[in-house]
């Protein structure tokens, strides 16, 4: 009986452990990342377009970083007669950012609903060798999915689930020890009208909350995407809540605030869970079921 006790044991395991993996690699997006790529909506730069007509993209380079540099920029299309005109190179200084515009876009004539997908990418230029201009140092880039036709009236906001992980043990009114320790919560952000644009987490709006880390990271999806998109973050315990924000492709937006869950001294509800499984089958067993 307590060899399978202790399979059932391993495999409950196993699957938490599973549903706690957060992303990672080279395929994610981190809050700590020192360079970031994003898509810049505004009424003239669209993901949306009729046949035979100019659009324009605009994306951001932000360097969190304290050196600045010069970054190669290429933009590779998944149609070859959908690519434009932009700067070959920019450069961006030491925790600042760059619009790169992205003009004269003449859409395709392709039948409508047709997903044109662009990959813009910046390489950071090599300060070793100055005079070679050789690039590479490092590299970052976003997916933009174009689509051939009207921009859809879409009114609903990206959906979002929520999921705690470990809480806190400790009070956020005990400075000296609630740094001491994280809490953690994963989301899943989807949007099936017009696609998601931009997913962040974000710390209360107070000067104290600076003080303690917060970070999150997300798959780094393709902009306009309508799969699920995966986020998971790790809070201070001295920090009692954060914001969620989506938005969507229309500029719908998801903002809503999310409080510590486990609460001081309680268990994670994944954890809770995990425990009820593990007692029902220890009383089939004892019961014998």
């Amino acid at each position: 009986m307590m060899m399978r006790y202790f399979a059932i044991l391993a495999v409950v395991m196993a699957s938490c452990a599973w549903a706690e993996e957060a992303p990672s690699g080279m395929d994610t997006v981190s809050s700590g990342d020192k360079l970031h790529l994003s898509y810049v909506p505004h009424v003239q730069s669209r993901l949306f377009g009729m046949p035979g007509s100019t659009a324009r993209i605009q994306v951001k380079l932000k360097n969190k970083g304290f050196e600045g540099g010069f970054f190669k920029i290429e933009v590779i299309s998944s149609n070859a007669d959908f690519r434009g005109d932009y700067p070959p190179v920019v450069e961006v200084g030491g925790r600042s950012e760059s619009t790169i515009d992205i003009a004269q876009l003449i859409v395709p004539d392709v039948a409508e609903g047709t997903v044109i997908k662009m990959t813009v990418r910046a390489t950071r230029r090599s300060e070793v060798n100055k005079q070679d201009a050789t690039y590479g140092e490092d590299i970052v880039e976003v997916i933009l999915r174009f689509t051939v036709g009207k921009e859809p009236g879409d009114e609903e906001k990206p959906k979002v689930s929520s999921e705690y992980g470990s809480g806190c043990t400790v009070s956020a009114n005990n400075t000296e020890e609630c740094d001491q320790q994280k809490w953690h919560m994963k989301f899943n952000v989807k949007d099936t009208g017009s696609g998601l644009s931009s997913v962040s987490v974000r710390r209360p709006i107070s000067t104290e909350s600076l003080k303690y880390p917060m970070d999150y990271s997300h798959n780094n999806f393709e902009i306009g995407t309508k799969d699920n998109v995966r986020v998971s973050s790790e809070v201070s315990c001295c920090i009692t809540s954060v914001s969620l924000r989506a938005v969507d492709l229309t500029g719908e937006e998801y903002n809503s605030d999310f409080m510590e869950g486990a609460g001081a001294g309680s268990i994670s509800a994944m954890a809770f869970g995990t425990l009820t499984l593990i007692a029902l089958a220890i009383s089939r067993f004892d019961f014998g079921a």
